[in-house]
Formats: C-alpha cells, sequence, structure tokens
C-alpha cells in the first residue's frame, strides 16, 4: 500500500513539474511576442498571474456548485419521487427546522434556483467586490443591528449589479412553477448592513 502511495505521489510531483514547465514556457512565448516600451514582460506576468488567481477561484467556489446542480438533475426527478428511493425533496414548517413547506416538485425547483442564483454571483463576484469597495466610500451611520456596531450605510451599485444577475437568473428559469424563492435583496439594513457584509456573506 505505502510503496502504490508513494509511486502515486511521485507520479503527481512529476506531472507538477511537467505541467509548471509547459506552463512557464508559454507564458515566456507571450510576454517575448507582445512585451512592448508601453508593455512590460512584468504586466505581462501580473496579467496572467490574475487570470490565474481568478480561474483558481472560479475552480474553487463556482464549479462546486456547478457540480451540485448537476447533481440535482442526475438524481432527482422534479415531477416524481423515486419509487425504488423513496428520496423525496418535500418539506414541512417546522419539522427538521424547516421554515417553509414545498412539495417534492416545488423544493426541487426552489433548490436548483437557489444554486443557479449562487453559481451566477460566483462568477460575478470579481466586479461585484469591485463595486462594494466603491459603495463603501460613502456616508454611513454607527448602529447597533442586533449584531453589534455595524456600519450602516447603502449600497446601491451592488445592489443593482444583483438586480441584474437575480433578473438573469430569473428568466433563465423556464420552471413550471414560476420562481420560488425570495426577490428581495437585503442591503443597508439590519440583516446585511453593507457592501462588506454582502461580499463576506458569500466568500
Amino acid at each position: 500500500f505505502y510503496v502504490r502511495y508513494f509511486l502515486y505521489l511521485l507520479i503527481q510531483c512529476v506531472c507538477d513539474i511537467l505541467s509548471y514547465k509547459h506552463k512557464e514556457s508559454i507564458i515566456q512565448q507571450l510576454c517575448h511576442k507582445y512585451s512592448s516600451s508601453t508593455l512590460t514582460t512584468q504586466d505581462i506576468r501580473h496579467i496572467l498571474a490574475s487570470i490565474t488567481d481568478s480561474n483558481s477561484f472560479l475552480n474553487s467556489n463556482a464549479l462546486p456548485v456547478t457540480k451540485m446542480i448537476q447533481y440535482l438533475k442526475h438524481y432527482f426527478d422534479p415531477d416524481r419521487v423515486d419509487q425504488h428511493t423513496h428520496h423525496s425533496l418535500a418539506i414541512r414548517t417546522g419539522i427538521n427546522g424547516s421554515r417553509l413547506t414545498h412539495s417534492h416538485k416545488v423544493q426541487f425547483h426552489f433548490v436548483l434556483q437557489t444554486l443557479m442564483l449562487w453559481e451566477e454571483i460566483m462568477a460575478n463576484l470579481y466586479k461585484l467586490w469591485i463595486l462594494a469597495e466603491e459603495d463603501l466610500l460613502s456616508t454611513y451611520k454607527l448602529i447597533n443591528t442586533g449584531q453589534g456596531l455595524n456600519r450602516v450605510q447603502p449600497a446601491p451599485k451592488v445592489s443593482n449589479a444583483m438586480q441584474h444577475i437575480l433578473q438573469k437568473v430569473r428568466s433563465s428559469c423556464n420552471s413550471t412553477v414560476g420562481w420560488c424563492g425570495s426577490s428581495v435583496i437585503h442591503l443597508g439594513d439590519h440583516t446585511v448592513p453593507n457592501a462588506f457584509s454582502f461580499i463576506d456573506k458569500y466568500t
């Protein structure tokens, strides 16, 4: 067992080294081809590193949500409960901590729409982060929100972007039950006092 595990780790290390060398070779080619007096080699490396960071973030945060959507569609049928497993998604208020009552079909679409919204937010999080920083520069009030003192301030730019994201997801849902969740975006209130709290919620 240990020998096989050691060989597995060795193969992984070799693959990582080869991948790094291949990647570095491509970076050097790009730097050689596109560098100029106004765009230095270091600038190109910074740009490529930023793209790598973005891809890494999406792989870690957006890809798992995409996989959950695939699992949901693969293992559950919204129109019927599996007769062999009897696994139903139905929930009822007060049972197992549920605060809603949904049939199997409604809950399927509720979960699907939630994941689709989360996926879209993750794909746009860098943009939302920039907008959040701009919103945080506005004036604020220091208020006890029930969770201690917080900077309560409006976040119009993040709120506007979120409205567009929500509308995009809603328009892409071809569900016969319609939009199942809430369309209220909490920002600048006691629930989500400011744009930083919003970003912190999703990261």
